[in-house]
């Protein structure tokens, strides 16, 4: 196993979300999984609760993708808009959209969070 103690955490975690970002693009949602939860048992051991909770929340991006791709559509054809991260949907949360999909009020505070611990 490389040496990870030379590379800070936030250096660490932008490397992730690029191959995490392209995983997801690229539909390999599996990839993301498996990566999201090493990432966040490693963030969790050397106490980086912000990028823990962040590698987590990409593991759930993934995994609602694949569930949209096994889940039947509702009856209309067409499913709800829904968070690309938490996969909440309208009225239980506020969503925005995005170029590629739709963000939900608590996942921008997540978010805002989690940037806030690292500046």
């Amino acid at each position: 196993m490389a040496d990870t103690t030379a590379v800070p955490p936030n250096s660490l975690f932008e490397s992730l979300t690029t191959s995490w970002e392209a995983a997801l693009n690229e539909k390999r949602q599996r990839e993301v999984i498996v990566g999201g939860i090493a990432a966040y048992c490693y963030f969790h051991e050397i106490n980086q609760r912000g990028l823990e909770t962040a590698s987590l929340i990409y593991v759930r991006q993934a995994i609602e993708e694949l569930l949209q791709a096994i889940r039947p559509r509702q009856q209309t054809g067409q499913a709800p808009h829904s968070c690309s991260f938490c996969g909440g949907t309208e009225p239980q949360v506020r969503l925005a959209a995005g170029a590629n999909g739709f963000i939900c009020d608590s996942c921008v505070r997540t978010l805002g969070e989690v940037f806030k611990q690292e500046l």
